[in-house]
């Protein structure tokens, strides 16, 4: 016989092997009738057993407390007495939670001999509260023929226990077996008793190869130890197979632990999990002909945390003991995601009390999961960023959900933030705090105006931007209800009163994750969008904290902010500047959890890379001491030397030092063409409110093949070659205007009427201020120059000691000749010759 439980009053039942079975009893086991004044008998007789005959027999427990448990077993024993009836004999069990005010019938088990037998236990773990009663009762129609009950034990389960030794399956087709512990399936498996089987007791499953022997219900309080006994069936050897979970109900099963080779007799395979939620497994055969499994125990969750943070240690998986610093959290589990290298992806039902993401930290919830959280759940924020989510499944939060924003004071007009809300009811309070100083508003594209928001109580509308001044650096909370799936921005315009700003509409990204512009749009699809531009423009600070527009044109991105190559993915709670095509147009902006996602902006490599197919770029950089301003040329298959959709105006950034390409009257920032090929001049704009050196550099040079880039300086009737690294200092006055600047494409190889020279040379040229300008290589630092008149009079001597020297020679007209080292120049002091 297998393992013969034996009820111990106060003391656990113990198996022969050794595994604690059950825990302390709630209540003594009833084994008397009298003995037991806390229960409520009614219509009992007997003396050493319960004997319940006439209507109205019953016998109740006495209140127990299920707070403290998470797995609760009911066993009795029963026979049959005064003759055999199954009506009569029937025992009706029933459970109250409110002290016997109410009572619901769980079950019946009828007894089918004069012989006290074990019945079918009962779980009772789905109950709780401080006041439980279990109630046995019977017809009692004829008064003479009932039930006997003994042994009444109600235990804290610590193991569970499936030994297949009742139910019956004679075949290897795939069906449903009931067993004590719940219906299981099984495929490719049989339940048998022969001699070659390896059984602890009666019966083993028996499985072939790609046999899989599955529970079909969840054990609902989780899993500490698991432990299945497995042999390789009669003599045969090789078989092999592997324990899974599911933690979803059967819609996905993990792996646990490695492939478990069989041996020649029953062995234990032990698996530590500890993990408090709901699951369900399955054995899986791998390899061999036929194998046995017996005694499928699991033990009760050991630790379920109070509190346990991320670690991310192993892998993405939410329900992995390593991945967390206290264990797997539990219903009751305060949990903390920080800023590490794998975050968390849930894809089973998870409940949380309570859920907060550190700055930086990220959460995904996949399609397959669910998350609850019983109690508040905060994406927070500091200088260093804001925890970002994306929920593909199911989210509910029964407490407050809050996204935080870090904003710092800035200084004059130089304080205001692009912002947008990714909550649903999130109000202008939550900027305009108290008395921080702060103001709030937004951009009407009609009346070219910024209204104010004079109150508090504005609700925010998803996918609207929004500006805040801020006069008081910390975190600002945006509270309501995470935006997740689609929503629709409010109707753009374009308004021709607007006159030169028209169609340009200030909007935001409506999630607390990144946005994919390029999904937005459509762009390099054949469904983009033709009623607005592809282009963003977003509001930042450069490094030295002035205000700046970085643009974006669904292929190439400037670089003026601090963070860098801005690309299609738009940050949360980042509001930007797009454009309406058309006069009179309405069009909406349309959002979907498809265009969202996580990104690393601090990481080089999540930023964007030229595509497969061989396009041109152009950077160049208008640099000086202070500032930084960058202009884009690029090409497209789909776009013309002309003004259209793929280009890109430019946004004036206030006072600043501006390079632009002019194109029909049209200022852009990335200028975008069918192709840069030699013969092809391009006008370059270029503004300052201040005088002083400037420095215009290229920074990217991609694939032009044999294309030499040529600057010319209308001002100085001069041209510079120009490769990728090279740069071009010079002088600017104000009164100069801003058409000094022609790029051009030539062939390489090519000679212009001026002189063709190496960027590599030394320069010299005069300025606008009657100096001499004398351009060197860091190699020729420390050289000596001497300016000699042409009959042989020492004008002017010194040291090199910077890339570039000014020497004046006042007065002075006609030709001079200028010494480096060994090297002779000759130059005219009004124009600039230039070869050494």
């Amino acid at each position: 016989m297998k393992k013969r439980i034996l009820f111990i009053c106060f003391l656990g039942w113990f198996v022969a092997k050794g595994f604690l079975v059950v825990g302390a009893n709630l209540i003594p086991v009833r084994t008397d009738v009298a003995g037991f004044p806390d229960w409520q008998d009614v219509n009992v007789a007997g003396t050493t057993y319960l004997q319940l005959l006439i209507a109205g027999a019953s016998t109740c427990t006495p209140a127990m407390d299920f707070t403290a448990y998470s797995s609760i077993r009911l066993d009795f024993k029963a026979r049959t007495y005064g003759g055999v009836n199954i009506d009569e004999n029937t025992i009706t069990v029933s459970v109250s939670v409110d002290n016997g005010l109410s009572w619901e019938v769980i079950g019946t088990r009828v007894p089918l001999s004069p012989t006290f037998t074990a019945m079918e236990s009962y779980d009772l773990s789905s109950y709780t509260g401080t006041q439980v009663k279990v109630r046995f009762s019977v017809a009692g129609q004829s008064n003479s023929i009932g039930a006997g009950i003994d042994d009444i034990s109600i235990t804290e389960q610590s193991v569970w226990l499936e030994d297949f030794d009742t139910g019956a399956k004679g075949t290897y087709a795939e069906a449903d077996v009931s067993l004590p512990t719940g219906s299981w399936k099984l495929t490719e498996a049989v339940m048998s008793n022969s001699t070659d089987d390896k059984k602890n007791g009666a019966k083993s499953v028996r499985l072939k190869a790609n046999g899989i022997v599955a529970m079909n219900f969840d054990k609902t309080d989780g899993a500490g130890t698991v432990t299945v006994d497995h042999a390789n069936y009669g003599l045969l050897t090789g078989a092999s197979w592997k324990l899974q979970a599911s933690y979803n109900g059967g819609g996905s099963w993990h792996d646990l632990g490695a492939e478990v080779e069989c041996g020649s007799v029953l062995a234990p395979a032990v698996f530590e999990l500890n993990y408090p939620g709901m699951i369900r497994f399955r054995v899986v055969q791998l390899r061999g002909d036929r194998m046995n499994i017996d005694d499928f125990t699991i033990g009760k969750c050991a630790h379920i945390p109070v509190s346990t943070s991320w670690t991310g240690a192993l892998s993405r998986e939410w329900y992995r003991t390593a991945n967390w610093s206290n264990g797997v959290p539990g219903t009751a589990s305060s949990v903390l995601i920080g800023g590490v290298p794998e975050f968390p992806e849930i894809d089973i039902p998870v409940t949380v009390a309570s859920l907060d993401l550190l700055p930086a930290a990220r959460l995904s919830i996949l399609s397959a999961g669910s998350l609850t959280v019983t109690g508040d759940m905060t994406l927070q924020s500091s200088e260093s960023g804001t925890a970002s989510l994306v929920n593909d499944g199911s989210l509910t939060v029964a407490g407050r959900s809050r996204v935080e924003q870090y904003l710092s004071a800035g200084n004059g007009t130089d304080g205001w933030w692009y912002i947008s809300s990714p909550v649903s009811g999130a109000l202008s309070g939550c900027i305009l705090t108290g008395a921080s100083g702060n103001k709030l508003g937004y951009y009407d594209e009609a009346s070219v105006d910024y209204p104010q928001i004079q109150s508090g109580g504005q609700e925010l509308v998803p996918g609207k931007g929004y500006l805040a001044s801020i006069a008081t650096t910390g975190v600002y909370c945006f509270d309501g209800t995470f935006n997740s799936g689609p929503v629709v921005s409010p109707p753009l315009s374009r308004t021709e009163a607007a006159g030169a700003k028209r169609g340009f509409n200030l909007v935001g990204n409506p999630y607390p994750s990144y946005l994919d512009w390029n999904a937005v749009t459509g762009f390099g699809t054949p469904h983009m969008r033709t009623d607005i531009r592809p282009t963003i423009w977003i509001r930042t600070r450069n490094a030295s904290g002035t205000m700046v527009f970085d643009t974006f044109d669904g292929e190439d991105g400037t670089s003026l902010g601090i963070r860098g190559r801005v690309n299609n993915f738009i940050a949360p709670l980042q509001a930007f500047w797009v454009k309406v095509k058309e006069d009179g147009a309405l069009p909406t902006l349309e959002f979907n959890n498809s265009m969202r996602s996580h990104q690393d902006q601090s990481d080089a490599a999540n930023l964007l890379k030229a595509p497969a197919v061989a396009r041109q770029i152009v950077c160049l950089e208008l640099l000086t001491a202070t500032s930084r301003d960058e202009a884009i040329l690029s090409t497209n298959a789909s776009a013309t030397d002309g003004f259209d959709v793929y280009d890109s105006e430019k946004m004036t950034a206030g006072g600043e030092p501006e390079l632009f390409s002019v194109v029909d009257g049209k200022e852009l920032v990335i200028n975008k063409m069918y192709r840069l090929e030699p013969g092809k001049q391009i006008q370059l704009g270029f503004r300052s409110l201040q005088s002083g050196r400037f420095e215009l550099k290229v920074t990217r040079a991609v694939n032009l093949g044999p294309v030499d880039i040529v600057l010319k300086d209308k001002h100085l009737s001069a041209e510079r070659w120009l490769k990728e690294g090279d740069s071009y200092h010079f002088e600017h006055d104000v009164a100069s205007g801003s058409g000094r600047f022609e790029l051009e494409f030539r062939a390489s190889g090519a000679i212009s009427a001026l002189e063709k020279i190496p960027a590599d040379q030394p320069k010299v040229y005069r300025n606008s201020n009657g100096q001499l300008v004398i351009e060197t290589s860091e190699t020729l630092l420390g050289s000596t120059v001497q300016v000699w008149s042409i009959d042989g009079r020492l004008l002017h001597r010194q040291t090199i000691n910077e890339p570039v020297t000014l020497v004046d020679i006042p007065g002075r007209a006609g030709l001079c000749i200028v010494q480096l080292n060994s090297s002779f120049l000759k130059i005219s002091i009004h124009n600039y010759n230039l070869k050494l």
